[in-house]
């Protein structure tokens, strides 16, 4: 039916910048020992720095696209194509939409079936052009039902 090409979101990396030099802030409070703190910051640096790559579209788990079709959906990474369903809509506004893929019904058993049941993908403002924010508000208000 359509295809929806994402593009890298600054109002989420902002979001995530925020989170966590906040977390990284209130560290340097904690009445941590020192050895354990420095361990925490540098897990912290590390996972902030894997989703900025995620962010800017440099790691294999970057969602590049959404292919809505008749019967399924395919979420499009660099190295791979995922076939879902869509599940439920988890939360609608203008700011956000969140949305919950799941395996595809009547699909073969897959490993990723057990280890990764659900995907969440959230869409901010910037993540979509105009005319497909437009398109995909229409779709999951009118049409889906």
């Amino acid at each position: 039916m359509f295809l929806l090409s994402i593009r890298r979101s600054g109002l989420q990396a902002a979001i995530l910048l925020i989170f966590y030099l906040g977390t990284l802030y209130g560290l340097k409070f904690s009445a941590l020992p020192g050895l354990l703190s420095m361990g925490l910051v540098a897990a912290i640096s590390l996972c902030f720095f894997a989703e900025l790559n995620r962010l800017l579209g440099r790691s294999k788990h970057s969602l590049l696209a959404i292919h809505f079709n008749d019967l399924d959906v395919r979420l499009i990474y660099p190295r791979n194509e995922t076939r879902v369903v869509l599940s439920r809509i988890s939360y609608f506004s203008e700011w956000l939409i969140v949305l919950d893929f799941s395996g595809k019904q009547g699909a073969s058993i897959s490993w990723t079936r057990y280890f990764d049941p659900h995907r969440f993908v959230a869409l901010w403002p910037d993540s979509l052009s105009e005319p497909d924010r437009r398109r995909l508000r229409r779709y999951l208000l009118f049409e889906l039902n």
